[in-house]
Order: C-alpha cells, then sequence, then structure tokens
C-alpha cells in the first residue's frame, strides 16, 4: 500500500524481493529509490520518518528488508543499511548507492541525484547541434510558456543521471501558441520528431534514450536485440579512431530510424564471441535484424562503397541464419548463408576447373 504525502511529493511503500521489478517500470516517470536493511533492523521506522520530512518533489522510496533467502542481494549485505536509485533499466542496478546510516546521508545522496539538467535554448534553435550526443541521445522540447509538459519534461531530466546516461535535454518556450513537439537526436544525421498534446514523454525518452554513439554494456545491448533491431560496433580500444567515426556516421545516415545503434570495447563487454566472432583486435559491426532475425558481420576496415553496400544489405536480406537460434531466445548466432555457400560454391568451381585443366593437358 502506498502512503502519499505533500500531494504529489513523495511516496513510500515497503517491498518484498518479487515485487522488484516493477519499480523499473515506475523509474520511468519517478525518481526512484531503495533502501535496504537487515532484518536485524531496528531503526528502519527511524529512517522512514526523517524520509517523510523531506521536501523532495518527484520522488518514490521503497524498503526492503534482506534476508538470507535474497541471494541475489549477497554482495550488499556488508554495507547495509544503503540507499540505492533504481534505474528505467536494470542494466544500471546497484550503479548509484550509498551509505545510509544517517538521515544526511539520505538527504544528500538525493539531492545530488535529482538535478535538474534541462536547459532553456530561450530561441537559440542552432546550438542544439553542437549538443553532446556521444553518449545518450539529445531531446529539445518546444511548448508554449507554462505548458505542464516543460515541467514534466524538466521532472523527467533528473531521472537519468548525467554521468550514466551522459543525455541532453534542451526546451525553448514557444512565443506563438502551437502543439508541443519534442525533437530526438540520435547523432547530426538522424533525427525524429514526436508531436501533439498527448505525447507520452517518460515513454518516449525512454525508448530512444540511446543516441547511435551510444558505449554498450553486455547485456544492455543483448537486451536490445531481443526486442527490436540493433547494430554494435566492435571496437578493440576505448576510443574510437577517426575512420571508425566517419563510418558511424554513415551508418546513421543509412539506418536511421531502423535500428538501435551504437558501440562497445569488445574485449572488455565480450559481444564479438556472442556474435562468433572470437579476433578481439578487428573492428567490425555485428548488425541483428529482428524483422527478418537475421545476424550480419561487416568488416569496418573494408572500403566505404563495399562497407555502405554490406550495412544497406542488412535491411532486407533474408537468405541467412536465424537471430536467435531458436525461440526460447537463446544467444546463440550463426553467421549468414551466404558466406558459407558463398564459400562452399567457391569451392566447388575451383575443383571443377582444376579438374577440366588437368584433363586439357593430358
Amino acid at each position: 500500500m502506498f502512503l502519499y504525502l505533500f500531494a504529489i511529493k513523495s511516496t513510500f511503500e515497503e517491498i518484498t524481493n518479487g515485487d522488484y521489478d516493477y519499480l523499473h517500470e515506475k523509474a520511468k516517470s519517478l525518481n526512484t529509490y531503495i533502501y535496504f536493511y537487515s532484518r536485524n533492523s531496528d531503526n528502519k521506522n527511524e529512517f522512514i520518518q526523517n524520509l517523510l520530512k523531506s521536501e523532495f518533489e518527484n520522488v518514490h522510496i521503497a524498503t526492503m528488508k534482506i534476508t538470507n533467502v535474497n541471494k541475489i542481494y549477497n554482495d550488499l549485505s556488508s554495507e547495509l543499511p544503503i540507499l540505492t536509485k533504481v534505474f528505467p533499466d536494470r542494466i544500471n542496478d546497484f550503479k548509484l548507492r550509498t551509505t545510509a546510516r544517517k538521515e544526511d546521508d539520505i538527504q544528500q545522496f538525493i539531492s545530488q541525484t535529482t538535478k535538474d539538467i534541462s536547459i532553456n535554448l530561450f530561441g537559440n534553435f542552432k546550438s542544439i547541434i553542437g549538443l553532446n550526443i556521444e553518449g545518450g541521445s539529445s531531446f529539445h522540447l518546444r511548448a508554449n510558456k507554462g505548458s505542464p509538459m516543460i515541467q514534466l519534461y524538466k521532472k523527467i531530466s533528473k531521472i537519468y543521471y548525467n554521468d550514466i546516461y551522459k543525455m541532453t535535454f534542451a526546451y525553448t518556450e514557444n512565443t506563438k501558441k502551437s502543439k508541443p513537439a519534442l525533437t530526438v537526436y540520435y547523432s547530426k544525421h538522424c533525427v525524429r520528431v514526436f508531436k501533439g498534446n498527448d505525447m507520452d514523454l517518460n515513454e518516449i525518452i525512454f525508448q530512444n534514450r540511446f543516441s547511435h554513439f551510444h558505449h554498450f554494456e553486455r547485456e544492455e545491448f543483448l537486451d536490445v536485440v531481443n526486442k527490436t533491431n540493433g547494430m554494435v560496433f566492435l571496437i578493440p580500444s576505448d576510443h574510437l579512431s577517426s575512420n571508425e567515426i566517419y563510418k558511424m556516421e554513415q551508418s546513421s545516415k543509412l539506418m536511421c530510424g531502423k535500428f538501435v545503434m551504437g558501440w562497445s570495447r569488445r574485449d572488455v563487454t565480450q559481444l564479438g564471441h556472442d556474435f562468433r566472432v572470437h579476433n578481439d583486435q578487428n573492428s567490425e559491426v555485428a548488425i541483428v535484424n529482428r524483422e527478418t532475425d537475421c545476424l550480419f558481420i561487416v568488416n569496418m576496415n573494408a572500403e566505404m562503397h563495399n562497407f555502405k553496400y554490406y550495412v544497406k544489405d542488412a535491411l532486407t536480406n533474408t537468405n541467412c541464419w536465424r537471430y536467435p537460434e531458436d525461440s526460447t531466445k537463446v544467444v546463440k548466432i550463426h553467421y549468414r548463408k551466404t558466406a558459407i555457400l558463398l564459400s562452399i560454391l567457391t569451392s566447388i568451381i575451383f575443383a571443377v576447373f582444376a579438374y577440366s585443366t588437368t584433363r586439357s593437358s593430358e
């Protein structure tokens, strides 16, 4: 049961291990936290009372008792009690947390992790082009001055902690009355616009949070391609070369609106091994088309015209091995059939040619 105080300022609840998943959904619209405490703790109520005095808005705090059966949280036991921020995607679980042994710990932690990072452009539309698009997407909301949508947008900006998501939230207050519009910049070459008073800002921002230069972790990308089309540039180092950046920019043009895209340091995430390409020194692109359930591997060192050809080919080619391999969505991926068949056909032609040459010389 929820306890609502100060109208919409704060909500609190006690949860169990089985209730945890739904908090990720709640985290799309509220700054959401979990206060973990041990089963022997006798000061939980004291902390809750202190939290109830909070003046923070748009905050939801759940309390959860960690017992011996909560094995998933064993790594937290030595730090108890702790307060951790819940993000809309599970990949960031426990990345942002603090010990919570006194009221100041809690107050300071919430203050640091609920900062409004939205930027008022004051009509300077050109400046959005120069905003950071190397991590998360850049968003630009245009709405009438005093619109409730701007206030909601500013609250959502507090949810996506900047050091983790690296997203940009810009807005402009229209001087003339018009319908609100939200522009998403995935790169300098790929933009999408949403319009209307009925826009679900929470869901739109969550679904479009990755720019085309997002740095993927392993589970993060595999989660993407369990649901939709995705392509990841498998890079052997922490830094993108000028050639890699250029080819990512060109891919952003080709795949705009069709694929979630980003890059990953392959020897750290081991994503190449998931896609059956095991040389961690190569620069390659793994493209998963979920409309055809196909996997394609493209060499990033290919000439530009060949590179573009193979990237575009992934949009329509259906003559391939399937991704995933079976209906249980196990991540077992194979090279495209065309590459295997071409290799076999080449071997047969060469053998026939060699045989014919030998017969002619006799």
